[in-house]
């Protein structure tokens, strides 16, 4: 961490430099002019230096990369259903900074890009300018091959890139598939505290949900009942900061809705039968085409104290409540 805060201290915006100065773990070094770079749709580019003209290519492409970033869209959408608000990724995009004449001059690609309030932050363009758009609120990077918290031989790494531009919380996650000896998988949550990047145990954006958790979610080719329960406390504890709710998502409302209704159809049914009264036709019509469970209580009560079909039909048309 030492590195990444004599950076920020001395303000460092792109990174470039020497040829030298920059070198990822994982990745080769490609000559490459903006418009190679452009027009290069096989290769995965990690980063690219306008005042050096060269690229950070990974070396070793894996459905890991993938994999984990799909699962994390996965994770926060949950999240903001139990929130109540949209969550949003702005998927595997590219940070851009420009030079003095506007033009593109460091370029870095993350594995992932999270904004917790889409409708208020979000890019404006075709990339996210570090000096012009909110910055994403977590940025997802997948270490499989690479090692993206510190460059070879001592020199710049990927996460002092995002260190120069103070990106606010970098998660930096080791997949399990990626076990060999001396690298252990998990998820390192890296927050920017004052002018430097400090471990954490839990996110800043998605409060008490640990590094820990996430890893295990990550990992999870379903979703576990644990990973569920998490899901829903942070989504709720974040909802709750806000005054949302799941009866704000309007997914989930109209998934309570169309359950109350079906619980009432059912009950309804139900009642009927029970008393041995004949569920007419122009009932079953209703039954089944059913769906304003604003009142259920109301229309159960009418269900189990009306004479027949008819009489029930009538009374919950006309908004009527059982005699009491």
């Amino acid at each position: 961490m030492d590195q990444l805060a004599d950076q920020a201290s001395r303000g460092v915006r792109t990174g470039a430099g020497e040829p030298a100065s920059r070198d990822y773990r994982g990745c080769d070094r490609v000559a490459m002019t903006l418009a190679d770079l452009d027009a290069d749709e096989g290769r995965r580019v990690e980063c690219w230096d306008g005042a050096t003209r060269t690229a950070m290519v990974l070396r070793e492409p894996s459905v890991q990369h993938d994999s984990s970033t799909s699962r994390l869209v996965q994770l926060i959408r949950s999240i903001a259903h139990a929130r109540g608000a949209a969550i949003s990724s702005a998927g595997s995009a590219d940070l851009v900074a420009r030079n003095a004449a506007g033009v593109r001059d460091l370029i870095l690609q993350a594995d992932a890009t999270i904004y917790v309030h889409p409708g208020r932050d979000w890019p404006a363009g075709a990339y996210i300018e570090v000096d012009r758009d909110p910055l994403p609120d977590v940025v997802l990077e997948v270490d499989h091959t690479t090692d993206v918290r510190q460059g070879r031989r001592g020199r710049r790494g990927k996460l002092d890139d995002y260190a120069a531009w103070r990106l606010p919380e970098v998660w930096v996650e080791v997949p399990d598939s990626s076990w060999r000896p001396g690298r252990r998988p998990g998820l390192t949550i890296f927050l920017w505290e004052g002018e430097r990047y400090v471990e954490a145990p839990s996110s800043g954006a998605f409060p008490g949900w640990t590094a820990a958790e996430i890893h295990r979610a990550l990992n999870e080719r379903e979703e576990s009942a644990e990973t569920v329960s998490v899901l829903r406390r942070v989504g709720r504890a974040m909802g709750a900061a806000e005054g949302t709710g799941p009866d704000d998502d309007p997914f989930l409302r109209e998934e309570r809705r169309e359950a109350a209704a079906e619980v009432v159809r059912a009950t309804v049914t139900e009642a009927f039968d029970s008393r041995g009264v004949p569920v007419s036709s122009a009932l079953r019509r209703w039954l089944a085409e059913f769906d304003d469970a604003s009142d259920p209580a109301g229309v159960i009560r009418l269900a189990f104290t009306c004479r027949d079909a008819d009489e029930f039909l009538r009374r919950v048309e006309d908004g009527g409540e059982a005699d009491a």
